[in-house]
């Protein structure tokens, strides 16, 4: 099942921030959460000229039938 999404650099790091592994490191006081938003976004900056992108997001669809 594919899912087109668009998004601008901005964007896509609030996505990676809200995932629960950056929120556990920031709130065990591992990481501070503009220096993970900083080098996301030096991370991600390549793949975001022009900004913003459309990104494919795809997975497969599992479901159970009865038999008979």
């Amino acid at each position: 099942m594919p899912n087109e999404v668009s998004w601008s650099r901005e964007q896509m790091v609030g996505y990676f921030l809200s995932q629960s592994n950056v929120i556990a490191s920031v709130e065990q006081g591992s990481e501070k959460l503009e220096e993970v938003a900083a080098w996301l976004d030096r991370g991600i900056a390549p793949f975001f000229t022009p900004s913003p992108r459309t990104m494919q997001f795809s997975s497969d669809i599992w479901y159970l039938r009865r038999r008979g």
